[in-house]
């Protein structure tokens, strides 16, 4: 039975899953297409930041405290921009901000005589970013100087069946000032032209003929804008220092603080217990290993390890971005692919089940999961699902740890209504869930296996509502919403629309504290 539940919470979790590309497939690609540019310009930056000044130089002139912060958050940062149909522009920035770039754009339609291969657009550069404004806290806007290239632009050649074309930079070339947006800039707040670009290139994921789109309220990433031309550079970390913390939007009751491990380089390790330790929290971030990872697997298991401490699990479930046959919604955090495991340790009553959702970001693994005893009936079932569902990326380590302070005294299985335009309250007619294996609660009820529909039955509901007010952080899920992903976390004036609106039986299980009030709330799987 409880190996059932296991496989069950892994389907439920599958269902939650949106379909992606490999994270690992998809990174090399990217690599693999800009490879030899992305080296020579990681090349220039590091010989610009290195080099020492001649014998009777002048010194540079200090860096006003603004610019050393920006050139320090953004030093190791590779920015991309999408150049034509199939090229990129790459550009690096060292803790001095002095930047290099290189643009290589491919054509094999442009052909002709002694260029049957096709043209090459090429421009490798270098300039420096001054005088920095900080416009608010993760928005800074800086002029472009000094701009140079390597290769003349204008000049062409023909080798090797191909045309070379040299070119100036594009995106850049242009471009008088630059803003430059750090992990954690609110969305909301950013050019619209930005935004609605990052949109479509960063949070959207299609497949099945299905598209979904989830856009986070912070900068996961870099970015830089050119304003006058509209160019939008993205930034893949290529240095040894995290800045973003895979975090959960919805809070769970009765979670405290056991374990806060933040590291010097971003790597962390949290654990949140709740009072009995009947289930344990955990989220963690790790460096990818040197050499990488040679298969999907390979990734999992060691995300598990470090989620077990070192302890590798014997067998594991899990669902991947690459996998066709399942339903597209979650399967992604912000747009990275993101896989799904679940595994069990020990036997009988000793038996823990483990479940957790694991994404690889450039040189980072991120892994958000939870640990449930055998004996507990919150995370060991669809609440765990849930809480699993409303990850994010933020810039903000303060909400690593899934502690809500919040308590839990009782739950409670109710048919919930809206009555008026306050939604901060519910009404709840309290009902009983009953279980196939629960022969005490069958007999008092007078049921047969007749009257269970897979394995459960609803009684108790008798149309007296009690009124029950929510938490202010209280966390409300809701499977099929009309919109968004399977298992949708809800803000209260949202979920109140849908009670107001009737068109849906909602049946939820509500947590309450010891004064009554629902500290959490969610509505059960119901085949």
């Amino acid at each position: 039975m409880q190996k059932r539940h296991l496989a069950a919470t892994l389907a439920a979790l599958a269902l939650c899953a949106a379909l992606g590309g490999c994270g690992d497939g998809q990174e090399a690609k990217e690599t693999e297409s800009g490879a030899e540019i992305s080296v020579e310009s990681s090349a220039i930056s590091e010989s610009s930041q290195d080099a020492s000044p001649e014998p009777g130089a002048e010194e540079e002139e200090a860096l006003s405290e603004e610019a050393a912060a920006l050139f320090d958050a953004i030093q190791g940062w590779r920015f991309r921009l999408p150049a034509g149909s199939d090229g990129s522009v790459y550009l690096v920035v060292d803790a001095k901000g002095n930047f290099s770039g290189s643009y290589h754009e491919e054509d094999q339609a442009d052909a002709g005589e002694g260029y049957a291969k096709g043209t090459l657009r090429l421009s490798e550069f270098e300039g420096k970013f001054t005088d920095v404004t900080q416009v608010t806290d993760c928005v800074y806007e800086v002029k472009v100087s000094d701009l140079t290239y390597l290769q003349t632009p204008g000049d062409v050649k023909t080798e090797g069946d191909v045309r070379y074309v040299y070119t100036e930079g594009y995106g850049i070339a242009d471009a008088e000032s630059l803003q430059i947006f750090l992990p954690g800039a609110r969305i909301a707040k950013l050019p619209e032209k930005y935004a609605a670009r990052i949109k479509s290139q960063q949070f959207t994921v299609s497949a099945n003929g299905v598209t979904y789109t989830y856009v986070p309220a912070e900068l996961p990433f870099c970015g830089m804008f050119n304003q006058e031309t509209e160019e939008c550079f993205t930034s893949q970390n290529g240095s040894g220092k995290n800045a973003i913390y895979m975090v959960n939007r919805g809070s769970f009751p009765g979670l405290q603080p056991q374990t806060q491990e933040l590291n010097a380089d971003g790597t962390y390790f949290y654990e949140d217990v709740p009072a009995g330790a009947l289930y344990l929290v955990r989220n963690l971030c790790y460096r990818v290993p040197e050499g990488g990872y040679g298969s999907e697997d390979a990734l999992v298991a060691d995300a598990i390890a470090h989620f077990n401490k070192g302890e590798k699990a014997s067998e594991f479930y899990a669902v991947k971005p690459s996998d066709q046959d399942t339903s597209v919604s979650v399967r992604f955090v912000n747009g990275y692919p993101s896989y799904l495991a679940g595994w069990s340790f020990g036997s009988n009553e000793d038996t823990r089940y483990n479940v957790a959702r694991i994404v690889r970001i450039d040189n980072f693994v991120y892994v958000y999961g939870y640990s449930s005893s055998e004996y507990d009936d919150l995370m060991h079932g669809e609440a765990g699902t849930f809480f699993l569902s409303s990850l994010t990326f933020s810039a903000d380590a303060k909400k690593i740890s899934s502690a809500s302070g919040e308590n839990m005294t009782k739950k409670i299985c109710a048919h919930v209504i809206a009555k008026g335009a306050d939604f901060t309250k519910i009404y709840a007619d309290e009902a009983v869930w009953v279980n196939s294996y629960d022969t005490e609660l069958m007999e008092k009820y007078g049921l047969t296996e007749d009257d269970m529909y897979d394995d459960y039955a609803i009684v108790g509901l008798d149309g007296k509502y009690a009124e029950y007010e929510l938490a202010e952080d209280c966390a409300i899920y809701v499977q099929y919403p009309e919109e968004g992903p399977f298992d949708e976390l809800q803000g209260k004036a949202a979920f109140h629309k849908k009670l107001e609106a009737g068109t849906y039986d909602y049946l939820m299980m509500l947590l309450l504290d010891d004064n009554g009030k629902v500290v959490f709330m969610y509505e059960p799987f119901r085949p």
